[in-house]
């Protein structure tokens, strides 16, 4: 997750993951799905106003189900795929873009 970040080189980015303390130890802004999910319109209208360059969703998937199960999301977010790198035998992590 680290390695696609430091690729993209964005540090205004906004990063909404199950454990956002990983990424703010490394100076990016983060939350969890929770806090996401209870502020969307804030969330969404901060990114309109420019407030965060993009958001980025880090979503834990099991392999089974195929749908994440705590890491869901508002369907007000609209998301945009753009890399899935497996983390485990039982799962792998989509990371995802949020649209307007």
């Amino acid at each position: 997750e680290w390695e696609f970040l430091k690729k993209r080189a964005d540090p205004n980015a906004l990063i909404i993951a199950s454990r956002p303390g990983h990424f703010t130890a490394m100076n990016q802004g983060a939350v969890d799905f929770d806090y996401a999910n209870i502020n969307r319109d804030a969330l969404l209208n901060e990114l309109h106003r420019h407030l965060y360059s993009d958001i980025l969703v880090f979503q834990r998937i099991a392999y089974g189900p195929g749908a994440p199960p705590s890491d869901n999301l508002h369907p007000a977010f609209k998301l945009e795929k753009l890399a899935e790198l497996q983390s485990s035998a039982d799962e792998y992590v989509r990371i995802s873009r949020v649209r307007l």
